[in-house]
């Protein structure tokens, strides 16, 4: 049951003590914990995609090194981002922010979503702050977000 009173219990980046953090796996597990939230992190890649990471660098969660902005979302799909969890035995592979959203898109959870620009600054980057803009599409009731103009 979802906390309307009180207290809230938020998951920083999902369960992470759990999963992975900011991993659909860590998502999910926030959910079956009853968290009444989740924090989670974005960056852009280089082809424009909004994905699910803290660090503005793969280096920390990934065993490869670079910049999220330099690599595409084909390229990020192939790392296994379970590094900072050694004890975690399955892959994890970084969500796109759509993901995350049709993920929890039937829950009653709040989603607390956090625009990272501190070291990098992107192209762009106060017009994609300032609003992303969320859109539902009537027959699945999924919600998607893209970059707005």
């Amino acid at each position: 049951m979802i906390n309307t009173e009180g207290t809230k219990v938020w998951a920083h980046r999902g369960a992470s003590g759990y999963a992975p953090e900011n991993t659909l796996e860590a998502f999910k597990k926030a959910e079956k914990m009853k968290a009444d939230g989740v924090e989670l992190d974005v960056q852009l890649t280089k082809d424009g995609e909004l994905v699910v990471i803290h660090d503005e660098t793969v280096d920390r969660v990934s065993g490869e090194k670079g910049f999220v902005k330099d690599y595409t979302l084909k390229e990020l799909k192939r790392l296994n981002v379970s590094k900072h969890m050694p004890s975690y035995d399955k892959k994890t592979r970084i969500p796109t922010l759509d993901e995350v959203f049709d993920l929890l898109k039937n829950t009653e959870m709040t989603i607390n979503i956090e625009l990272k620009n501190g070291i990098v600054q992107y192209k762009n980057w106060r017009s994609w702050k300032s609003m992303i803009c969320l859109t539902e599409s009537g027959a699945h009731h999924s919600i998607t977000s893209r970059l707005c103009a």
